[in-house]
């Protein structure tokens, strides 16, 4: 299966592992036995390109990558970058079809790279998945042009996939027929941690929380509800990461006197990020809102119990055996829970987390129920050619 993937967001020079999910299931598809191609549109503003405008092509470890970098008008908001994501495909699109055979086009995200999927789509006479992950939808007002080419988008596609079944809710908001989940995967052979066992055997009890250091994730609560529950006990709190709250959050560690114990990482490649998931105990995250929650299969994948807010992604992945879930900014709760797994950490089998994450995400999965999507709405469309 030839698969062109349309990402609405992913890696670039000023951030590397932006839109990483996407790059890794790109590859597992590669891996499954598919030709993938991804096509992707960096927009910034007009004033902050310096050369003109251009394709370039990459090889990605056989994934052939197609990029250009669009302007937009400033003060245009998320309708501009469409606008532009659009034109950038079809600059894209004049290059692919110069040598390269599509049988599916598959957009992750509708919020920017929409109404360009659906024209490459269209143009390619091939049909259109749609997975959604954006947070978008319930965490802002969509006003009544986002809606419009929402909803635009949507009722172009020949499958519209959810990530969860919270962000389904959200989305069918928008579109009536038939939505399937699947969700994000993991490689767990990547996380395959060497301390997966079910007895703590560290000098130091471990929590770790990664993630983009912003006001929805939350970690102004876990902290807090870290120092109110942990002042005396020989136990750690790792906050891996980097982003706009992280002087505040470091200021805030100092003023509640846990600065000592609550040690900030910054940002972490990714083999960075496999060992601290390796070396932990607990993983945490007190997002306020999240439509899935990679770094929660991740900890799963590795054998780590782990400790969630209710925020929509986490109620999908969290269970009675792998962890637990809390409710939104209640601090007490949260330091409750984490207090209760530092107790009973011995009580979690990581054996059992682990084979139960590979079921449910591992990439041989997901890989599996995706190619049975690409291979159905191949056969409809043949099966729609020759009727007609």
């Amino acid at each position: 299966m030839n698969i062109l993937i349309i990402p609405s967001w992913y890696s670039t020079k000023d951030n590397p592992t932006n839109g990483s999910f996407f790059r890794e299931q790109a590859h597992a598809l590669k891996e499954g036995g598919n030709n993938v191609i991804v096509a992707f549109v960096e927009v910034r503003l007009f004033s902050k390109i310096n050369k003109k405008e251009r394709v370039e092509v990459i090889d990605d470890n056989g994934v052939k990558t197609y990029r250009i970098i669009q302007g937009k008008f400033p003060k245009t908001g998320n309708v501009g970058t469409a606008i532009a994501f659009r034109q950038g495909l079809k600059k894209i699109y004049r290059e692919i079809i110069k040598s390269e055979k599509i049988d599916t086009v598959h957009l992750h995200s509708c919020i920017w790279g929409g109404i360009g999927g659906a024209y490459m789509a269209k143009k390619l006479k091939v049909p259109f998945v749609i997975t959604e992950h954006s947070s978008y939808y319930g965490r802002f007002k969509v006003n009544f042009i986002e809606s419009q080419l929402i909803k635009y988008t949507l009722k172009k596609s020949d499958k519209v996939i959810s990530v969860s079944s919270y962000l389904k809710g959200i989305v069918s908001k928008y579109y009536k027929d038939d939505i399937i989940i699947i969700p994000n995967m993991v490689d767990c052979n990547e996380f395959l941690s060497q301390k997966v066992n079910t007895k703590n055997t560290c000098d130091k009890f471990t929590f770790l929380s990664l993630c983009y250091l912003k006001k929805n994730k939350g970690v102004d609560i876990l902290i807090k509800a870290f120092s109110k529950y942990f002042n005396d006990e020989n136990v750690e709190l790792i906050v891996a990461g980097d982003g706009p709250e992280r002087v505040n959050l470091e200021k805030l560690a100092v003023e509640l006197g846990v600065s000592d114990k609550v040690k900030f990482k910054g940002a972490l490649s990714r083999s960075e990020v496999k060992k601290e998931m390796s070396n932990c105990n607990v993983f945490a995250l007190a997002s306020r809102f999240e439509t899935f929650g990679v770094v929660l299969i991740e900890a799963l994948a590795s054998g780590k119990p782990v400790i969630s807010t209710r925020n929509g992604g986490a109620n999908d992945i969290v269970n009675d055996f792998n962890g637990i879930l809390v409710e939104v900014d209640n601090i007490d709760e949260l330091g409750e829970k984490m207090y209760y797994m530092y107790k009973n950490y011995n009580n979690y089998d990581s054996y059992r987390i682990r084979k139960d994450c590979i079921n449910k995400y591992s990439k041989e999965v997901i890989i599996k129920e995706l190619s049975q999507i690409y291979n159905d709405i191949n056969s409809k469309e043949l099966v729609n050619k020759e009727i007609y």
